[in-house]
């Protein structure tokens, strides 16, 4: 009688694999670098689109086996959390990537804010022309420059016309009086300069994925008044809610001088 052979556990890396990296693996560790942390179904839905999960799933064993992509401690009963490894790092390093650090304290919030991106990104007849997630306006903008500051701040191409839209995030971590506080900074940037980031004109998605929270949410948004902002509920697609959004802002939206450059390499959604 054969014994079967015991299972690697998802933490131990095998011996012996190699890869040789595609294009996909490659668009993977680029987004990978600006999330910091994602789960494996925020790579899945970003780079792995339209290919079956558990292809998916063995792919990322083999990048992790190789030292490419590293994990976290695991969790009983919990998706695997993705950080680069050390060879990840290298390779990226190599092209001239910078790598940043990988956010201290607890991550559900961070977490959270990359499953709203990655969303976002997903939207196939929409595109983000730029994407900065909280850590990285941290690092671009010193304190005074940043009056509030979005855990997403996008520019969302829908048609021939491009929308700033600010996202907060709620994981219900923090008190609802915290939103209400940016709401209200918000709404004193809008419609005169100098705007959210240059931005005069913009409108905010509140990303619900703390479902006992909903309930408080209606009275929290008022505090935004004459800014255009929806709630959106997390598990939904994130469409509808955007384009109820677009509709509701109005006026032309300008260049801003203080976003130049290619700023956006996660947005466009995976590389096929």
């Amino acid at each position: 009688m054969k014994t079967r052979p015991r299972r690697q556990p998802r933490h131990r890396r095998r011996n012996g694999v190699r890869v040789h990296l595609t294009e996909r693996d490659e668009s993977l560790l680029l987004a990978l670098a600006r999330f910091r942390l994602a789960r494996t179904s925020d790579l899945l839905d970003y780079a792995f689109q339209g290919v079956r999960r558990d292809t998916a799933t063995v792919r990322l064993r083999r990048l992790f086996d190789t030292k490419h992509l590293a994990v976290l401690p695991p969790r009983q009963g919990t998706e695997n959390v993705y950080r680069l490894g050390p060879a990840g790092s290298r390779f990226l390093r190599e092209l001239g990537v910078e790598v940043g650090r990988v956010p201290r304290g607890g991550f559900d919030h961070h977490l959270g804010i990359v499953a709203t991106w990655t969303a976002l990104a997903g939207i196939a007849d929409m595109g983000l022309e730029r994407c900065l997630p909280d850590w990285e306006l941290r690092e671009q903008f010193t304190a005074p420059d940043l009056p509030v500051i979005p855990d997403l701040f996008a520019l969302v191409r829908y048609g021939e016309s491009v929308h700033t839209v600010a996202v907060e995030v709620d994981r219900g971590t923090e008190n609802v009086s915290v939103l209400g506080r940016k709401l209200e900074a918000y709404r004193s940037l809008w419609g005169g300069a100098p705007g959210l980031f240059g931005y005069e004109r913009f409108g905010i998605v509140v990303a619900s994925l703390a479902p006992t929270r909903r309930a408080s949410f209606p009275t929290t948004l008022k505090k935004a008044w004459v800014v255009p902002c929806v709630l959106w509920e997390g598990g939904e697609s994130p469409r509808p809610v955007l384009l109820k959004l677009f509709e509701e802002m109005a006026g032309p939206l300008m260049d801003s001088p203080c976003l130049k450059g290619s700023l956006a390499a996660v947005g466009g959604g995976s590389d096929g």
